[in-house]
């Protein structure tokens, strides 16, 4: 099937239709409005990129707060597990020694 060629047809909107009332060229009219968009469109991907930012900062400060609350943890468990394990090592001893 061949690729129409065709101009695509001019939007229907308020926009276009103010261009047009202030008799404006079609096509000059068409790319306003295409222009106004792109710019619309731009301006939302600079607010979502800026919110994303921030959430990616607040996300990573947690993130450091968790590491070093389990780090802390880490310091605080593992030498209990040694000392609950020699404790239950040296009964077990006591119980099976002769």
């Amino acid at each position: 099937m061949p690729a129409s060629t065709a101009a695509p047809e001019p939007p229907v909107d308020a926009i276009y239709r103010a261009w047009r009332a202030a008799r404006v060229d079609p096509d000059l009219a068409h790319e306003a409005v295409e222009q106004v968009r792109a710019q619309a469109g731009r301006n939302v991907i600079d607010i979502m990129e800026s919110r994303f930012a921030a959430v990616e900062s607040v996300m990573e400060s947690r993130f450091d707060e968790l590491n070093t609350e389990i780090r802390v943890l880490q310091r605080v468990i593992w030498p209990l597990i040694g000392i609950l394990a020699t404790t239950v090592f040296g009964l077990l001893y006591r119980t099976v020694a002769p």
